[in-house]
């Protein structure tokens, strides 16, 4: 992550930009000058690979990381509030994909099953097409947490059973109709 250091005046000098990573470490002037002209722009595609690569990081995964990746992207404001260039990105089921590997790697069901409310919700992310991957994450999350939920993976499954089975009669009542 890089962040853009403010100018100073410092006497009558005003001294440059600095880009620096987080950690404190400066970039090279022809990195700078690289990301400055580089026609390199956010995309989903970029988010979802920056949190799949926190999902698989080595145990525990860096499920904070994720979520602020997340948080920052999707927003449609800088850090600073200023209105992005481009905009938020859109999340799309990969996305929470990647998020609820996240949980379920860190053992943490709360947070899955608290993201599944939402997109079975489908208010906050209406485009968000649930699937077998998403709420068989969820259930992965439940088999690995300290204590093994059983009981709530089942409801998971259930739940999973009755939202994709009525999915599919839509889809096949629509396949149905434009051949008839």
């Amino acid at each position: 992550k890089i962040k853009q250091q403010q100018q100073t005046k410092e006497g009558n000098v005003v001294t440059p930009i600095q880009l620096q990573l987080t950690n404190g470490q400066e970039l090279s002037p022809d990195l700078i000058q690289f990301i400055s002209k580089s026609k390199l722009r956010p995309t989903t595609r970029l988010m979802n690979s920056a949190i799949d690569a926190c999902a698989r990081s080595q145990p525990p995964a860096r499920q904070p990381s994720a979520f602020q990746i997340f948080q920052s992207a999707t927003s449609p404001l800088n850090d600073d509030g200023s209105k992005k260039p481009g905009g938020a990105l859109s999340p799309n089921v990969f996305t929470f994909g990647s998020l609820l590997a996240c949980c379920a790697r860190n053992r943490d069901v709360t947070t899955s099953v608290e993201l599944l409310l939402v997109l079975e919700d489908g208010q906050k992310y209406p485009d968000v097409a649930l699937n077998e991957v998403i709420y068989s994450t969820v259930i992965s999350a439940c088999e690995r947490s300290e204590e093994p939920n059983v009981g709530l993976a089942l409801k998971v499954l259930n739940r999973a059973i009755l939202t994709l089975s009525d999915t599919n009669d839509i889809t096949n009542d629509t396949i149905r109709k434009t051949k008839g």
